[in-house]
This record gives structure tokens, C-alpha cells and sequence, in this order.
């Protein structure tokens, strides 16, 4: 399909939806939306849906605008690719994996203007499986007007490749598991290299550029969790703490952060870690300098 543009004219009934095993979506090709009034969590608000399937691939894709999300994967689909898709403008998430879906790769996705997180892995508790197996490389995530950069609320063995974020309102990667929303817990999680630039710009949300939260009881821990080779530079100066896990020391367990260049923020202000848990961190600097975190 493509090249070509398809233009929904009625928000409400927006949604492509991939519901056959094996499809194929690329090729130029433009999918936007006249015009959206508000935020939908309904399926037919988000763009383009996938829907419990096996070997999806979408490349070349432009998403502009959706009432919801903009791609949304979902229904236990397993062994999909999203490679060189540009999501923009979406009330929701720009990319939302959920519902038990796996074994998924993600390769250079641009998502910007969005409403909500750029790149999402959440994994809800009355789900009757947890996100799991899935790569993201590459991620770009800029200049949304709500949410986090790329998170993994709920997930196991998640893996994000050469972050790139900016100016997200809240953290800019967010691992967790939220009492919120009643998640799952986030283990075997890898962050391996990237920069957040301006994480937190929204001072009425206490994140900080980097967040490691877990208050949904001991049953969700966030656990195994590594951070490595990462930039992080000019996180708003009255933020809580640039790097921060929360959350009672119980529901934490092996949590490494090494390798963190961080810049452009009050040197009193760093990190933040609860009493009680040990964090294994190395090779940190600050404005150039090795620095020693001291929680």
C-alpha cells in the first residue's frame, strides 16, 4: 500500500484495523485525520490498531493526528515490526504495546506533538498476560504537550536501544509500576544508550529526567533493572532529583544505573533513592567530572 495518503473525516471512526495474520502496511503512505475535538480511549480513536496478530509489519508510515493513540498494539499480537514510522499530533500515546503483546521489534520511530507517553509498554494487572520479549531501537520522542518520553509500566524483558528525548513534560524514560492504573510489575528491563534533553519541563509534575517508580505492593516489583551509557542534559533545576526511584525499598530489587553523563542542572540535586535499597551506580559524571551518587 503506497505511496498515497488516506484521510479520515470523521474522528470518532478513525481506526485502521489489522486483524489478519502476516499483513504488511508501507510504502509512503500518509494516514491523518481533518481534524480532532478531544481525547478517546476508544479502539476506533487510535489510527492504526493491531489486534492479536502474528507477523505484522508497518514501515514507511506517517501518522497524523488520531483522537487516541497512534499506533496501537494490542490483543497478545506477537512478532511484529514497526520500522521508520513518523507519529505525530495524537491526544494519546504515540505508540501504546499492551494487552500481553510480544516479541516485538520497534526500529527508529519519530513521535512527536503527541498527548501522552511517546513510546509505551504498559501491562495492566486484570490483563491475563504482561507485555514481554520486546526491542525498541532508536526511539525519537520530542516536544509533546503531556506525558513521559518511553516508558515500560508493566513489562518483562523490555529493552530500549539509543534513547533520544526532548522536552518532555514529565520523566523522560519511566520505569514502573503504578498504583494508579493497578500495573504490573517492570523486570529484566535494559536502557542502553541515548540522550534526555530538557526531561520534566512541566513543573507541576515532580519527575525528573529519569524515573524508577514502584508503589503497587510487593507483588509488582520492579526488579533487574539496568541503565547504562546515558545523557542527560538540562533537566529542569527545580525538579525533585535529575535520576530518582521511588517507591518503598521492598518493592525494589537489583536496580543498576552506570555510565550516566549528566549536565545542565543543580549540582544539590541529582539523585534520589529510597532508604534501605542499595543501587549499584558507576561511572557516573557531572559537568564533565566524575561524581559519586550518594542516594
Amino acid at each position: 500500500m503506497g505511496p498515497g495518503t488516506i484521510l479520515a473525516t470523521n474522528e470518532a471512526r478513525e481506526v485502521l484495523s489489522i486483524e489478519a495474520d502476516r499483513t504488511t502496511l508501507y510504502g509512503d503512505l500518509i494516514l491523518r485525520v481533518n481534524r480532532t475535538t478531544a481525547r478517546s480511549s476508544a479502539y476506533e480513536g487510535n489510527k492504526v490498531r493491531l489486534v492479536g496478530r502474528v507477523d505484522t509489519l508497518i514501515e514507511d508510515v506517517t501518522i497524523d493526528g488520531a483522537r487516541g493513540t497512534g499506533i496501537f498494539i494490542g490483543s497478545a499480537a506477537s512478532r511484529f515490526t514497526i520500522r521508520d514510522v513518523r507519529v505525530r499530533n495524537t491526544r494519546a500515546d504515540g505508540i501504546h504495546i499492551s494487552q500481553g503483546s510480544h516479541d516485538g521489534t520497534i526500529v527508529r520511530p519519530h513521535v512527536s506533538g503527541q498527548g501522552d507517553d511517546g513510546v509505551a509498554v504498559v501491562s495492566y494487572a486484570d490483563q491475563p498476560e504482561i507485555c514481554r520479549n520486546i526491542v525498541v531501537d532508536s526511539p525519537v520522542v520530542e516536544n509533546q504537550y503531556h506525558g513521559r518520553g518511553v516508558t515500560v509500566v508493566g513489562g518483562d524483558n523490555i529493552e530500549y536501544r539509543n534513547i533520544r528525548v526532548t522536552a518532555s513534560t514529565s520523566a523522560g524514560l519511566y520505569i514502573a509500576a503504578e498504583p494508579q492504573y493497578d500495573t504490573y510489575g517492570s523486570t529484566r528491563i535494559r536502557v542502553l544508550g541515548g540522550t534526555i534533553t530538557r526531561g520534566n519541563v512541566d513543573s507541576t509534575v515532580g519527575h525528573g529526567a529519569v524515573l524508577v517508580y514502584a508503589d503497587n505492593g510487593p507483588e509488582h516489583k520492579v526488579t533487574d533493572v539496568r541503565i547504562d551509557n546515558l545523557r542527560i542534559v538540562d533537566t529542569r533545576t527545580s525538579a525533585p532529583s535529575v535520576v530518582g526511584v521511588r517507591g518503598p525499598a521492598a518493592n525494589f530489587s537489583r536496580i543498576t544505573l552506570t555510565n550516566l553523563a549528566i549536565s545542565g542542572t543543580h549540582p544539590a540535586n541529582v539523585e534520589s533513592f529510597p532508604a534501605g535499597l542499595t543501587v549499584t551506580t558507576s561511572g557516573w559524571t557531572l559537568d564533565g567530572r566524575p561524581y559519586t551518587p550518594t542516594g
